[in-house]
Formats: C-alpha cells, structure tokens, sequence
C-alpha cells in the first residue's frame, strides 16, 4: 500500500537520503516488482545494477542520455491513432510554455502554437517523422509537400495550402526564426539530437510498464 503513495524524505547532504531510495529499488527489485529509478548523476544507479540478481538481468533498461555510442531513440511524435496524436501535440506544446513562457506573458502564443500543431500532426502522417521534420518544414518552403498526399486531416491541409502558401516571403522570414530559436535545444543540441532526432523508438513504454 505504501508504493502507491508519496514519500517525502528531508536530510542533510551525506545522511543517506539516496542510500534508502536505493534500497528500497532493490528490495522491490528482488520481490520481483517493476521499478523506475532516475538518478540525474549515476552514482546511485551504478550501486544498483550492481545489485541486481541474475534472475532479473533480463529486464533491466538502463537509458543514459549521455551514451555517445548507444543512444536510445525516442521518437516523440509516433502514436497509436488520431486521439493520441493530438494529446502528444498538446503535451509538446505545453512543454514549450513552461521552457519559454512559464509566465504566460505571450511569448509561446498563438501563432507559435498553431506552427507547431500543423507541422506535428503532418509530420505525424510519416511512421519514421520525427522532430527534425518539424523543424525542417517551417525552414524549408517545400519540405512539407512530401508529406501532403498523407495528410487526412482537412485543416491540416488548410493550413499549408491556403495559409503557408499565401505568406510572405518577409513574414516566413520572421515567423521561421521566432520557431528555429525554439526548436534549437530539441534539434541542434547533439545529445538531444541522438536520441529525440531517430525516427524509430528503442523503447516500447506500454510493454515495459506491462
């Protein structure tokens, strides 16, 4: 009963708040129960895995971001169907309010918003589209005409046809850096890239919980 509440731990640096969360990971590791274990400077994590009994090798996941060698992909934008395509884009977005707009001052607005949604659910359309697609339709003027014979959606297909289409040069100018400068961490930065730029998941997150 008590996994399924929080835990609140408070102490001082060295009085081993990390040691008990560890332990408590490996006691439910060898009861045999599902865990989930962040630990933002590995040193934790490393005690762990040292830990873990040969019975249960096997179902261990380590995801290391900074994994030069063996980066594990995770393509935000896959989803099951229609529903779930749409709740991704409303997550991203508000992921994109709380890194640049936590106030609510406009800065993430209305304009930015309606961008990001089209060019999601029409990168959305290609089984291996990825943020990188995003970022490349609103760079290049072409770019999303390749995924236009997929696109269902009729608003969707408003917005390039109609809309992009009949923007200034000027206009595109503006609008493009406005969204370059907020994709740049998602899409540029490398350690990022190697992992959210892959077209394919390394992780099937239903299956694992499961």
């Amino acid at each position: 009963e008590d996994l399924v509440r929080h835990m609140y731990i408070i102490g001082q640096t060295g009085t081993g708040k990390s040691e008990s969360m560890s332990y408590y990971a490996y006691e439910n590791i060898i009861r045999g129960e599902g865990v989930a274990f962040i630990d933002p400077h590995g040193k934790d994590l490393r005690t762990i895995l040292k830990r873990i009994p040969k019975e249960r090798m096997k179902d261990v996941i380590v995801f290391n971001p900074a994994d030069e060698e063996y980066p594990l992909g995770l393509n935000l934008l896959i989803a099951k169907d229609e529903i779930e395509r749409h709740q991704i884009v409303n997550q991203f977005i508000e992921l994109l309010k709380k890194l640049y707009d936590p106030q609510g001052q406009g800065i993430v607005g209305p304009q930015l918003e309606r961008a990001v949604r089209n060019s999601m659910l029409t990168a959305m359309t290609d089984p291996e589209g990825s943020l990188i697609d995003v970022l490349r339709m609103n760079i290049d003027n072409d770019y999303h005409k390749k995924f236009l014979p997929n696109v269902k959606d009729p608003l969707v297909r408003r917005f390039w046809i109609d809309e992009f289409a009949n923007t200034t040069a000027n206009t595109k100018s503006e609008k493009m850096g406005y969204i370059v400068s907020k994709f740049d961490r998602f899409v540029s930065e490398i350690t990022m890239r190697r992992i959210i730029g892959q077209s394919k998941m390394s992780l099937d997150f239903d299956d694992i919980i499961n």
